[in-house]
């Protein structure tokens, strides 16, 4: 049986269950929780998520295509963070993330060790040479 949805539903349903599917997975709802504080490239979300370059790059791939994520270059790296202006869905999804994420052990985990790479966070973002500390130094 095929379900139809009324065409005056049917593009914010579809948005809703787009935002819910991109919210269905742990490690999209790790990602997301650590944009929330800040911009990151990739290798700084591979060096404090400890996963392969690739995984971390095709869920920031599924929030991107969602309209979730926006992407700025920073000479070789792109710079993934959250709309500053998310619609009102989104606004609240990722308000409950926020404020419950912080005291979930993963990630208040990752909120920690996002607090020691500060000092690295803060050279590459006054770096005009555009080395990116995380990946240089250390395997995830």
């Amino acid at each position: 049986m095929r379900y139809i949805l009324k065409p005056e539903y049917s593009e914010a349903g579809m948005q809703l269950h787009a935002l819910h599917r991109a919210f269905s997975d742990p490690l999209r709802l790790r990602i997301l929780h650590l944009l929330s504080q800040r911009p990151l490239c990739v290798c700084h979300l591979q060096a404090l998520l400890r996963q392969p370059q690739v995984r971390v790059s095709k869920h920031l791939a599924t929030l991107r295509s969602e309209g979730i994520l926006k992407t700025t270059r920073h000479r070789n790296w792109s710079i993934y963070a959250i709309d500053s202006r998310p619609d009102s869905p989104l606004a609240a999804l990722l308000s409950v993330l926020v404020e419950h994420g912080a005291k979930t052990p993963p990630f208040a985990e990752d909120l920690d060790q996002l607090k020691k790479l500060a000092p690295e966070l803060a050279r590459f973002d006054a770096s005009e040479s555009g080395l990116c500390a995380p990946a240089n130094r250390r395997k995830p």
